[in-house]
């Protein structure tokens, strides 16, 4: 099934903006073909063209994603924006861009917002993935208090299936000893996906996919 993001859908055709009947167009959508339509907070409209008119078959709500957050540094060029778009095909409820010592690249949200909603078409995701403005680890811990922080480390413990609240993935080269130290004096566990050094958006991805099962 294919899938358009549609926020303020009413029910009629001419609230689709024409970007998205674009898409449709691209798609080759036929004559009572059913597709869905997302509003980003949880709805799935599924409707159907009959004749140039728009018709409704049913509506789905979907129940809030998990309280799963990954804070990462953005990679560079494709790598980013592949980053964000399976984040939110996989359905956490927020990416943080995380500044480090070793880690200080500029953030277009309004970019990573357009790979959001990628994901959510490629999945039929219905909830939009918040996109957070960028932060240091020191404004991760004030921002999220109150939830379990975690932060990624090959000598941390195993972490266990379907567990959730704040990741924090390293940039290339890894956290300092100095941001470790702060992690923990702050309570943030270390946990470990495997014995192997990671690129930034495998580690990412890979604390995501964990919280989900």
């Amino acid at each position: 099934m294919h899938y358009i993001y549609v926020p303020e859908f009413n029910g009629q055709k001419d609230s689709i903006p024409e970007e998205e009947l674009h898409h449709l167009r691209v798609k080759r959508i036929s004559d009572g073909e059913v597709f869905g339509i997302l509003n980003g907070r949880g709805r799935i409209t599924y409707v159907y063209f009959r004749e140039g008119m728009i018709f409704q078959k049913g509506v789905e709500n979907v129940s809030q994603p998990k309280d799963v957050f990954i804070c990462s540094p953005l990679p560079q060029g494709k790598r980013g924006s592949f980053l964000v778009e399976k984040l939110s095909e996989i359905g956490i409820k927020g990416f943080v861009p995380l500044i480090t010592e070793r880690s200080r690249r500029k953030v277009n949200i309004s970019k990573l917002e357009k790979h959001v909603i990628a994901g959510m078409k490629q999945s039929g995701n219905p909830w939009k993935m918040a996109v957070y403005p960028p932060m240091n680890l020191q404004d991760v811990v004030r921002e999220f208090l109150g939830h379990s922080l975690y932060f990624g480390d090959r000598e941390g413990e195993k972490p266990e299936m379907g567990i959730k609240g704040v990741f924090i993935v390293g940039p290339e080269g890894g956290l300092s000893e100095n941001e470790k130290g702060f992690l923990l004096e702050n309570g943030v566990r270390p946990l470990s996906i495997g014995r192997y050094i990671l690129r930034v958006e495998t580690a990412a991805i890979g604390f995501a996919l964990l919280s989900m099962l």
